[in-house]
């Protein structure tokens, strides 16, 4: 995937339904997944607890005409109910025929194993893109009944953090979130917003003018100025062991699913 605002069409904002008002249902920025392709499977990658104590069917994405379309097909997820897995926090979610004909045909496009690095082989001190969807980039116009929705992009870098509870320095990847800090896409300083809704987004990494995807997006950590993400090697296990016994094989863990 070549640099730049493309790696956008890849990640897709969720929604889920709020209150409902006659026929139709009130729709609530929730979190940011990335698409991916393998072997004719199609997923929506993202965060565990996008979907913890959430009633499923009532997740999608707006299409192009403002309608919430659900997402179906088959969850496999870390459940963050057990603080075990909360270092992890991966979800995986292979789609089903009807939902990955409604996503292409807004328009989005899945990335491949040519678009993902494993097992770390990047420089630790190279730039990362982050690309998602937070809410408060979400604003809705109740009386011309629009919601107008924009993606954030975040370059930074992997980030030194203090020793803290529920991080494994082999499955997470700190990035620096400073407030006043950050950059845009064209190097000029920009002014933070929040970060809910940016669970389960995309972290790439820049290698010679092209974007990788190595990591999702799970927490923020105010304290310290971070934002945490969980390796993309633990969503491919997911898959591999799961849906695929041919994807390729991380060699940072084993897991016992």
């Amino acid at each position: 995937m070549e640099g730049g605002n493309e790696a956008s069409t890849n990640n897709v904002q969720i929604y889920r339904t709020g209150l409902q008002t006659g026929d139709t249902y009130d729709v609530i920025p929730h979190a940011s997944g990335v698409l991916y392709e393998r072997n004719g499977n199609f997923y929506l990658i993202s965060a565990a607890h996008n979907f913890d104590k959430e009633d499923i069917t009532r997740l999608g994405f707006l299409n192009n005409k403002l309608e919430l379309v659900i997402f179906q097909g088959e969850l496999s997820r870390f459940s963050t109910d057990n603080p075990v897995n909360e270092p992890a926090d991966i979800a995986v979610y292979r789609l089903s025929a009807n939902t990955i004909s409604d996503i292409k045909e807004d328009g989005y496009e899945f990335i491949s194993d040519n678009d993902i690095i494993i097992n770390k082989e990047y420089d630790p001190n190279g730039q990362l893109h982050l690309f998602g969807y937070p809410s408060s980039k979400s604003k809705k116009n109740r009386k011309e009944r629009v919601i107008r929705r924009k993606p954030f992009h975040l370059i930074s870098n992997l980030k030194r953090i203090p020793k803290i509870k529920r991080y494994d320095p082999i499955i997470n990847l700190p990035i620096g979130w400073h407030y006043r800090k950050l950059k845009s896409s064209d190097n000029l300083r920009v002014r933070s917003c929040k970060p809910a809704g940016l669970s389960g987004c995309g972290l790439w990494y820049e290698e010679d003018g092209k974007l990788k995807l190595i990591g999702i997006m799970i927490s923020y950590n105010q304290q310290h100025s971070f934002l945490m993400g969980t390796t993309i090697d633990l969503a491919l296990e997911i898959i591999r062991i799961k849906f695929d016994g041919s994807a390729p094989k991380t060699k940072l863990i084993e897991l016992k699913y």
